[in-house]
């Protein structure tokens, strides 16, 4: 971004006019009336004139800022955040004007906050404020622009001042309850199984025992059975990976027209997918193509914990217009592909059944949308 020569100019426009007014009103009542008074009057204005310009050049030259507050919360929660100013200046800063942008990068929506505060020599002033636009995302909070001025504002001079700050709106996650049967269709070829834990696969033995009360006929190994001249039972074993994939389409739909409220609830069923999944044993691979940094990631998901790991990448991933689909950019990507089952989540107003035809030979494809949930 090109940067502007810092430069005096009129910005209170407003004010300017009232001093103007005041300034004529005092010379043609000096001219028509008899009155010392608005002599002296016409005299203070002048230099309250020369003041402001020599106020706005010389203050607020060491000027630094620094943000602090929270770092993340959640989309029904208002982030508390602390903008502190410090002056090490022998001069006064009368006043002083900060524009704020606050930018969600997931989202691409913006907002400007505008701060007005004053700082003694030597001085520290901190201000609180707060941040977030109900969507989920990465609030990436950044001094967008920084002047002092006179206390009138009659005229402003731009400081080269820069300070950020990055607040993570976590999104809601947990309300999904899908059956297993729903998330994935399982590849028995693709299993590892636990060397410690039984399970209900009874297609791998875990280990064999001795027959007990209650246990089920079908567990009977008759073959070891008959060796042994006991009734031995099989214990099925439990898999610890499977074959699931979950994709999340972060195109946008309309670039004239982004609709952060459908990229917030696409961002959030994704999620809820994954954390059902894992929350019933289920690992699985999540993978999304990030536009910030032009390529396709993916993430191992085994706990929740996991889940909670990848939020940051995730939420700091823009969305943007893209003529290619997800599909074809996961079916580029360097990755595995053998997976039995995805879950292609992606907004409405696409055309995402006919967009996984070539990924659907790999595995079967089930199609998510918002709406539909």
């Amino acid at each position: 971004m090109k940067k502007t020569k810092n430069k005096k100019r009129y910005t209170g426009k407003r004010s300017f006019l009232i001093w103007l007014i005041f300034l004529i009103t005092s010379v043609l009542l000096y001219f028509i009336t008899d009155s010392d008074f608005p002599g002296f009057l016409i005299v203070l204005l002048l230099i309250y004139l020369a003041a402001g310009v020599l106020m706005t050049a010389v203050t607020g030259k060491k000027i630094s800022v620094k943000f602090g507050g929270d770092g993340s919360g959640g989309k029904n929660q208002t982030g508390h955040l602390i903008l502190t100013i410090k002056n090490d200046s022998v001069l006064p800063v009368f006043l002083c004007r900060a524009e704020i942008l606050t930018e969600n990068v997931l989202t691409g929506t913006d907002q400007v906050t505008d701060l007005k505060f004053s700082v003694m020599p030597k001085g520290k002033k901190i201000i609180s404020f707060h941040c977030g636009d109900g969507y989920c995302g990465c609030l990436h909070i950044d001094i967008q622009r920084m002047a002092v001025s006179d206390p009138l504002m009659l005229f402003e001079k731009k400081r080269s001042i820069t300070g950020s700050w990055e607040y993570y709106v976590q999104p809601s996650m947990g309300g999904m309850d899908l059956s297993k049967e729903e998330l994935s269709q399982y590849d028995m070829e693709s299993y590892r199984y636990s060397s410690d834990k039984k399970g209900d696969d009874p297609s791998e033995t875990f280990d064999v025992r001795s027959y007990l009360p209650g246990d089920s006929i079908k567990s009977i190994h008759w073959k070891l059975s008959g060796k042994m001249d006991d009734i031995v039972i099989r214990e099925p074993g439990l898999p610890v990976e499977n074959s699931l994939m979950i994709l999340l389409d972060k195109r946008k739909i309309d670039v004239s027209d982004p609709d952060p409220e459908q990229i917030d609830k696409t961002t959030e069923l994704f999620l809820n997918l994954s954390f059902a999944a894992v929350s019933q044993g289920i690992g699985h691979t999540v993978g999304w193509f990030n536009y910030a940094k032009d390529c396709f990631e993916s993430r191992k998901i085994s706990t929740t914990e996991d889940v909670f790991r990848m939020l940051p990448g995730l939420l700091k991933s823009p969305c943007q217009v893209d003529e290619i689909t997800l599909a074809d950019r996961f079916m580029a990507a360097d990755l595995e592909k053998n997976y039995a089952s995805y879950l292609y989540v992606t907004a409405g107003g696409t055309d995402a059944e006919s967009e996984v035809e070539r990924l659907s030979y790999y595995g079967k494809v089930t199609v998510y949308r918002p709406q539909n949930i």
